[in-house]
């Protein structure tokens, strides 16, 4: 019986803190329903503007892939050019840069040099420098700070010193070619047949 009493006592006092947690949670529940509502608000805007704003994002990424994908065919389709510059310049850029280069446009170029995207506008000034076939041209693009293709342009360099005739300035561009670049190999074979010139 005792131990009846004491199973009893145990589940009363259970329930009462059961019931004790379930009033305090309604306690505040009730002084702060309007922010709690709120914040349910926000949190559900949020979580709407974040997916249509992707959603946006994802329609305009295809939109302008479709449009590049159309200009590759077609290089003067005009509303493929309109949508890929209003919605993606940066892929305008490859695809003007793809052109310039195509059409040997060096104005074209020149422009693509100069704006402030690093890899086609060092592409841009390899290309111009490439299309000019001179050493000084190459020369120059060879003192830009962050050249990505360094190395083809001293290989390029070398081979129109060779033209020139100029072997002994030929053997050292070849020779400022880093041990690493995939050039290297190429540069080799073209430094064996100077030995034996």
């Amino acid at each position: 019986m005792n131990q009846n009493l004491e199973f009893i006592k145990e589940e009363l006092s259970a329930q009462e803190k059961f019931l004790e947690s379930v009033i305090k949670i309604e306690t505040f529940a009730k002084k702060y329903k309007k922010l709690l509502i709120a914040l349910g608000v926000i949190v559900i805007v949020g979580i709407t503007v974040y997916g249509v704003s992707e959603y946006i994002k994802s329609e305009s990424l295809e939109d302008s892939n479709r449009a590049y994908l159309t200009l590759l065919s077609d290089l003067n389709d005009e509303s493929a050019k309109n949508i890929l510059k209003k919605k993606n310049p940066n892929l305008y850029s490859v695809y003007l840069f793809q052109k310039a280069i195509k059409d040997g446009d060096i104005k074209a170029l020149n422009e693509i040099a100069n704006k402030n995207m690093v890899v086609i506008s060092d592409l841009s000034k390899y290309q111009l420098a490439t299309l000019k076939k001179e050493t000084t041209a190459l020369s120059s693009y060879l003192t830009l700070k962050d050249a990505i293709l360094k190395d083809f342009a001293l290989f390029q360099e070398a081979y129109l010193l060779i033209k020139e005739d100029k072997l002994d300035e030929a053997k050292l561009k070849l020779s400022m070619i880093g041990l690493e670049s995939p050039t290297k190999n190429v540069a080799n074979f073209l430094e064996h047949y100077l030995i034996k010139k």
